[in-house]
């Protein structure tokens, strides 16, 4: 003999089903909103802002103030290191990269502002020039 459905069970599930989703959603939020939290406070996920005149010391690594900053998001040639351009001919593109940054920053301070270190120890951060980007421009000017 078949038992009909009994609506209050089903309703007791339907209820139970809801507060659990509701408590997901509400987790859910929170999670959203520490998230943001961290985005936009980044004294709170421990970012470090370094300022002062570098030292080049190659093309994706500076020092201020005795502390290595390696820029973040890219990777220039050591400064011995030799490329070959299009038609195959062999130049010093680790120097090449290091006096272009040189250059570029010249008698100015930077600001170098990141999170974390790499394993050796170095500071990444992107680093700018007033408002320029020297990461970015670092990568556009190959």
């Amino acid at each position: 003999m078949k038992r009909a459905p009994d609506s209050r069970h089903d309703l007791k599930t339907q209820t139970s089903a809801s507060k659990f989703a509701f408590r997901g959603s509400r987790l859910l939020r929170q999670l959203c909103c520490l998230t943001l939290l961290l985005l936009l406070w980044p004294e709170v996920a421990g970012a470090e802002t370094l300022t002062g005149k570098p030292y080049v010391t190659d093309g994706d690594t500076v020092k201020i103030s005795g502390e290595r900053i390696r820029l973040e998001g890219i990777d220039a040639p050591e400064i011995d290191q030799r490329c070959k351009d299009a038609p195959g001919k062999s130049y010093d593109c680790g120097l090449v990269s290091t006096i272009a940054l040189r250059t570029k920053i010249g008698d100015n301070s930077i600001t170098c502002e990141g999170t974390t270190r790499d394993r050796y120890g170095r500071f990444l951060g992107i680093c700018y020039l007033t408002e320029l980007n020297l990461n970015g421009w670092l990568v556009q000017n190959g």
